[in-house]
């Protein structure tokens, strides 16, 4: 296996560290829904995007819909980060991995102000904001694009790591 410039191991770091930092929200908001499902019902009774179901199936089916999405989506997230921390140094995976974390920095910060999986996902939100903030940064950094070019480019040409 090649070695990867130092950038990119940090962002892969950073990566698998937002994919752990997911998982804890998931097991955080699971942990509300089996022993606390009164503050899932009052979070999909006051919202919004939840008021036509809840109409329309009751609250107990929306809730249960609530946390298999949910819970769906923390899944997803936390395989595409993991995937990505083993791609990032390839081809296009640095445009994927921003889409990414944009994406889900922009979810993690609104999610990170509502009280539905308690006082420990809230701050494991902020924890993963600041992360991906990080991995962004790192990610487009003058360095970084220097470290993806050549890194993408040896890829592309299957050439060794130069030695260091």
């Amino acid at each position: 296996m090649t070695e990867r410039p130092g950038t990119i191991t940090w962002v892969r770091r950073l990566l698998v560290t937002a994919a752990v930092l997911d998982f804890i929200a998931l097991i955080a908001f699971v942990v509300v829904y089996a022993t606390d499902r009164s503050a899932i019902a009052d979070w999909v009774s006051s919202s919004p995007a939840f008021a036509g179901q809840v109409r329309n199936d009751g609250v107990d089916a929306t809730v249960r819909y609530a946390t298999v999405s949910v819970s769906a989506v923390h899944l997803i997230i936390t395989v595409l980060f993991l995937w990505l921390a083993v791609a990032v140094g390839r081809g296009r995976q640095r445009i994927r991995a921003t889409v990414l974390l944009v994406i889900t920095t922009c979810i993690d910060g609104f999610v990170s102000t509502m009280p539905v999986g308690g006082a420990v996902q809230q701050v494991v939100m902020l924890a993963a904001v600041a992360v991906k903030i990080a991995a962004l940064v790192l990610l487009w950094a003058p360095r970084s694009s220097r470290d993806f070019f050549t890194a993408t480019s040896r890829d592309q040409r299957h050439l060794p790591a130069p030695a260091r």
